[in-house]
């Protein structure tokens, strides 16, 4: 008599259909968990920004030097006037802002906390 190896249709079948079912339930989890980052990262870099723009509209008696409402992105710059909030921050932001001369921040296009 042969020996037969391997496994049938019908435990292949079992396990592909057990890894559907946990497909089904993790990937809906993951890509809440990522949406929810982007949006504690987004916090942080607001805060981070209120900081920075409060420092520059010290430093520049009551106005900043820059308008960032078409840049989008702000970047890190040590060497940045005293009354410019890119010199206050230690890394370039990730997402877009908007900051007006007179110190107003909204969220950018690309900004989870933008308003829908």
């Amino acid at each position: 008599m042969k020996k037969h190896r391997g496994f049938t249709l019908m435990e292949v079948l079992v396990v592909l259909a057990i890894f559907a079912v946990l497909a089904g339930i993790a990937i809906p989890n993951v890509l809440g968990y990522i949406g929810k980052a982007d949006r504690s990262a987004a916090l942080e870099e607001e805060h981070n920004l209120i900081v920075a723009v409060g420092v520059a509209m010290k430093q520049g008696g009551g106005a900043i030097v820059s308008d960032y409402t078409s840049s989008g992105k702000v970047y890190a710059n040590a060497g940045a006037a005293d009354d410019d909030p890119a010199k206050y921050l230690y890394n370039d932001t990730e997402f877009e802002w908007i900051i007006t001369t007179d110190g107003v921040l909204t969220p950018g296009d690309d900004n989870p906390l933008k308003p829908t």
